[in-house]
């Protein structure tokens, strides 16, 4: 049963290009949004006319017994009056990334805030059919999309519980709630798969091209009840930049970055094989107030696979009853870039399955683990009497400073992926009660070190570079190598800095910066360092033409160099992951210029997001 179910998800593929293709060829049935009004009065749709409001073009095509396609030609914030969107009745295409500006990330936002919620509450998108839908933002519902259909529902490259500008929260209680018994094909693709129409869009950064946001809900960002259900290539908890944006709240409902409820069944959150065949896509779940993911019974039979799960309050995998015995890690040793787990495992019956082993920057609280950096994989079987010891050899070897070893297994026939591991220290830290040199005085024959979310290690590259730490009123000149803490303000408009960082994994990253003054910023479990542009006299700004004043106001900085740096102004930000860029302030503006590589601009006026390549230069202003 659970094998076939497997199989079937692979039909996924097919059920989304054929309701993509007679979305395409019922040309009685294509409609196009032209007004963000949802007012009673705003644009209908008729035979002859098929250019109206999102609820009108909804309604026309639910007259129509054929799969409609709706797109759009107006982007921004569609806010509800008076009741919900119509349920979906036929077959429908929502897909708002065919707009002229789509670069990757939602240009069109449904906003349910201002309305009632008597009774069960409201649903953005209420799904009775099979529905696609494409590069949305919604918010402001109880269930940011409900499917209650009996036919597949495929939800990518949007945003759920997250507006346009992909920082800040527009809170759903759920995100996406499945519901109903389904028949015939997998009814629910939510995020990237294989050879789907789902790889249009989220572009970098961050999501895997396809997936979802889906964070900054009450409750948690999936609650799944339906059958068979494939949760893919979604960012979970996190923001469009990486940075914390949490599902899940205090309350006793369950809740976190995903449930899969007692009555679901066959639930997949992240990659799996058949026959060597790629079936969905990773999901990073991190930063939730709850679990990462939230299985009431171990009889709803939820795969976990592949995916980085960290940093949520909660377990990494909480399992309610009749949870599997996670397997035990005995040893862990590394050689030639690779490593090799040891251990034991117990299962109810004899079982045979796939160990996957991950690594972490540091131990959950409760010493069970999570999963953020996934090693590899490899097979475990268990005697009649559920006893078993496996060895699993070529292994990634987990880079500095991940050294909290988990691993999950799977079953076979049983087909549950149990909790996380008990953590097993890969390189044992010194024993608490050594005396270490303080973090200022790196050890002798040892240069300084950057601490993820503390400290940032600065270097001089040419002339001179001053700093102000947080808490003091000056600025000194800067030592050579020296450790700054995360909060300090860098003045380099005499000279370039070289800083190097690191991530949650311990990889460092380094880049160049020159010709102006920024605040240093990163946020604990995060790679992404933040440089916001400071300094500058906007006196003159409105006084004078604005051409001389901006020269005077202006404040500037350029960078060089690898790794996940942000550079931010008054009216935009542009990150990088490798290039040669300029960021300026100016009057009532911010100017971005790339010489070599390309950047992610975000106009925060405009709440939109472009690439912008080597050549090219962009204002973001109101």
């Amino acid at each position: 049963m659970r094998l076939l179910g497997r199989i079937g998800l692979a039909f996924l593929v097919t059920c989304v290009a054929l309701s993509a293709s007679l979305a395409g060829s019922a040309a009685a049935a294509n409609l196009t949004v032209t007004t963000l009004d949802d007012s009673p009065e705003a644009a209908e749709c008729s035979i002859s006319v098929f250019e109206c409001s999102l609820r009108h073009a909804i309604g026309f095509a639910n007259t129509i017994d054929e799969a409609s396609t709706i797109e759009f030609e107006v982007e921004g914030t569609i806010e509800l009056e008076g009741e919900q969107l119509p349920s979906t009745i036929w077959p429908m295409t929502i897909d708002a990334t065919t707009l002229a500006n789509y670069e990757g990330e939602p240009l069109v936002e449904i906003d349910g805030s201002a309305l009632p919620t008597e009774g069960l509450g409201t649903d953005g998108l209420h799904a009775n059919s099979r529905l696609n839908v494409y590069g949305l933002a919604i918010g402001g519902f109880t269930n940011g999309i409900y499917d209650n259909s009996t036919k597949d529902v495929n939800v990518c490259s949007s945003y759920l519980g997250v507006r346009l500008d992909g920082e800040t929260a527009r809170p759903n209680a759920y995100g996406l709630f499945v519901n109903g018994e389904f028949e015939g094909s997998p009814p629910i693709g939510i995020g990237s798969t294989i050879g789907t129409d789902c790889d249009s869009g989220v572009a970098e950064p961050p999501i895997e091209l396809g997936g979802n946001l889906i964070s900054g809900n009450e409750l948690a960002g999936v609650y799944d009840e339906g059958d068979a259900t494939l949760i893919a290539a979604n960012w979970i908890g996190l923001d469009a930049l990486g940075e914390s944006l949490a599902n899940g709240s205090a309350s006793p409902l369950p809740h976190g970055g995903v449930v899969a409820a007692g009555t679901a069944s066959e639930t997949t959150v992240g990659r799996y094989f058949i026959e060597g065949t790629p079936i969905g896509a990773p999901n990073t779940i991190a930063f939730n107030v709850g679990p990462g993911v939230w299985i009431e019974s171990a009889s709803s039979e939820t795969w976990v696979k592949r995916n980085s799960i960290h940093s949520n309050d909660g377990l990494g995998i909480e399992i309610d009853e009749e949870a599997p015995a996670a397997p035990t890690i005995a040893s862990f040793g590394e050689a030639n870039g690779l490593a090799t787990a040891a251990g034991t495992i117990e299962t109810a019956a004899p079982e045979s399955g796939e160990l996957e082993f991950f690594a972490n920057a540091d131990c959950d609280p409760s010493g069970a683990g999570e999963g953020e950096l996934f090693l590899g994989s490899g097979e475990y079987e268990t005697d009649d009497g559920g006893q078993g010891t496996f060895s699993v050899d070529e292994l990634l070897s987990p880079p500095p400073g991940a050294t909290a070893i988990t691993a999950t297994a799977t079953g076979d026939t049983v087909n549950n992926t149990t909790g996380f591991s008990a953590c097993f220290e890969a390189r044992p830290q010194p024993p608490a009660e050594e005396k270490q040199p303080p973090a200022s005085t790196p050890p002798a024959g040892d240069g300084p070190h950057p601490v993820n979310g503390r400290v940032v290690v600065a270097e001089v590259q040419e002339g001179t570079i001053l700093v102000k730490k947080p808490g003091e009123k000056a600025f000194e000149p800067l030592r050579a190598g020296e450790e700054i803490p995360v909060g300090s303000i860098v003045d380099a408009t005499k000279g370039k800095v070289v800083l190097t960082t690191i991530n949650a994994s311990g990889q460092e990253q380094s880049a160049t910066f020159f010709g102006g003054k920024f605040l240093v910023q990163q946020n604990k479990g995060s790679g992404l360092v933040t440089l916001t542009l400071k300094g500058g006299d906007f006196s003159s700004c409105g006084k004078q033409g604005q051409a001389s004043a901006s020269k005077r106001a202006g404040r500037s900085l350029w960078g060089s160099g690898k790794g996940n740096f942000k550079t931010k102004g008054n009216h935009g930000s542009a990150t990088v992951r490798g290039t040669i860029w300029f960021t300026e302030d100016r009057c009532g503006s911010t100017f971005f210029k790339v010489k070599q590589g390309a950047v992610t601009v975000r106009d925060f006026d405009d709440r939109r997001t472009l690439k912008l390549a080597a050549g090219k230069s962009y204002t973001a202003a109101p």
